[in-house]
Order: C-alpha cells, then sequence, then structure tokens
C-alpha cells in the first residue's frame, strides 16, 4: 500500500510455510481458479504454522523505515468452538494483539433463507458464529482472571462476514450495500475511517435484519467493529472453477487492526 504519506511493504519470512501457502493457496486459487479446501481442524502431526511477515512503513523519505513482525494464524472454527480443542491447538489467540473473526453468513437461517434458491447450497456452518466468538472470549476471561461477562476492551477484534458475494443477492435488499465495492481511494494514501465506519453500520443493520443479534450483543462490550468482505468475488461454478477471483475489501479487517494498535496512520 502506497500513498502520499506512508508506504507498507510485507515480506513473508517463513519459506518453509509460504511454500504450502504458494502451492495451496495462492497457485491453486488465483492462478488456476479452483476453489481451495476449508481450513482444516488441527491435530499432533500437523499443528497450526503462522505466516510471519516482516511489515515495513515509511511514512515518509524524512522518516527512518519502521519495522514489525506480522504473525498471522488461521484456525478453523472447530478448534475454537470447543474449548478442549482450543486450550490444546489455539492457546496462540491468548496472546493475540488483534482478532480478526470471520463469522459465516451460511450459519445464519433468515439470511441463507433469502437467497435464490441454486445458492443454498452453498456448506452451512452447524456452530452460529456468536457461540463460537464467545467460546474465545470465555477462555480470555479465564486465562485473565477477571470476571465472567466483563469481556475484553483492550484487544481489537474484527468481526467479519465471509462470502460478501452472496450478500448482494439477499431479497428485499432495494439499495446496494457499500461493501460490494472497494473502497473508492483503494487505500491510497491511509485507511479511511469513514468509510469503514459506514460498512460497520451496513453490516450491523445487515445482522440486525437477517442475521444472528446475539452477534450484535456479544460485540457490545468489546473494541470491535464489523466488516464484510469476499476472498473471491464471485461463487464457483458446478466444477468447482471460479470464473474469475476478484477479492473485495479482503485488506479491511486487517488495516483496521494496524490503525487500532498504531502501527499504521489513517487518512
Amino acid at each position: 500500500m502506497q500513498g502520499p504519506h506512508q508506504y507498507i511493504r510485507f515480506v513473508c519470512l517463513t519459506d518453509d510455510v509460504r511454500l504450502e501457502y504458494t502451492t495451496n493457496y495462492l497457485d491453486r486459487l488465483f492462478n488456476k481458479k479452483k476453489v481451495i479446501d476449508s481450513t482444516q481442524p488441527a491435530d499432533p502431526t500437523k499443528p497450526n504454522k503462522p505466516l510471519i511477515y516482516e511489515l515495513t512503513i515509511k511514512k515518509s523519505q524524512a522518516h527512518p523505515a519502521r519495522r514489525i513482525n506480522l504473525i498471522l494464524y488461521d484456525a478453523s472454527g472447530e478448534d475454537f468452538a470447543i474449548s478442549e480443542r482450543l486450550v490444546q491447538y489455539s492457546r496462540f489467540v491468548l496472546n493475540a494483539s488483534a482478532i480478526i473473526f470471520l463469522a459465516d453468513p451460511f450459519s445464519m437461517s433468515n439470511i441463507l433463507d433469502r437467497l435464490p434458491p441454486h445458492l443454498q447450497n452453498q456448506p452451512a456452518t452447524a456452530r452460529k458464529a456468536a457461540s463460537v466468538l464467545n467460546s474465545v472470549l470465555q477462555l480470555f476471561e479465564r486465562n485473565l482472571g477477571v470476571q465472567a461477562g466483563s469481556r475484553l476492551v483492550r484487544v481489537p477484534v474484527a468481526i467479519t462476514l465471509s462470502k460478501s458475494d452472496l450478500l448482494k443477492y439477499l431479497r428485499g435488499i432495494s439499495n446496494p450495500y457499500r461493501f460490494l465495492a472497494n473502497p473508492p481511494h483503494r487505500y491510497t494514501g491511509g485507511i479511511d475511517l469513514q468509510d469503514l465506519q459506514l460498512i460497520d453500520q451496513e453490516v450491523r443493520q445487515l445482522i440486525y435484519e437477517f442475521g444472528d443479534r446475539t452477534l450484535l450483543q456479544t460485540a457490545q462490550t468489546l473494541n470491535a467493529h464489523f466488516f464484510a468482505v469476499s476472498a473471491t468475488g464471485n461463487s464457483p461454478k458446478m466444477d468447482g472453477s471460479f470464473p474469475a477471483v476478484e477479492p473485495c475489501r479482503c485488506l479491511d479487517p486487517v488495516l483496521w487492526t494496524l490503525q487500532k494498535l498504531r502501527i499504521i496512520d489513517a487518512r
């Protein structure tokens, strides 16, 4: 990301994980346009390995570059939803500086029911998003020794609806959602907080009308912001390939958490 006031560069530092990521995700999705496998639960023979990036930030030519290690973990919902698995395989979350929590819209029956029939055959998530998030928060509370239900206000939590490209097909929606298009400035010159505030309002309203209202209640006592992203921008065809791969707003939750942690500046 580059603009008149700051330059940001990511360099992956973990060669073995980078090779696995390139083969299983980057090449398969962006080059071959094939559906990628879902994140599998961890097991003793295949632990969860993070992607580690060096984040270089330079505000201007007059400022020295600042370098920060960015460690990203991707864990399955099952490893978070079941407390025993969370403790065994996902304890890294207890040391997280920020959390990007993906909420599957197909776990919200009112959203699923309002989609056209040909889109309702997507694999559904059995556990509700609010239930999974609460499991993580309860572990935080026990680990930190704080009162149950007090929640956390320190850790930024980006609650992110995935598969946002499907939401344009919701019956009963008259105006297109802002989150269905990339930011007007394409992240030039820093993160646009005004734009993200409008996105937050849109997603909260969508969840209130069609989704899991418990998720909104859970977020009330968190340092939370709502997002909607699409990793592909399109639904897969019957043969498991995409007509095109056009990610939409996937950087929004990442850049918001970096701004909340005072690592990057806003516009």
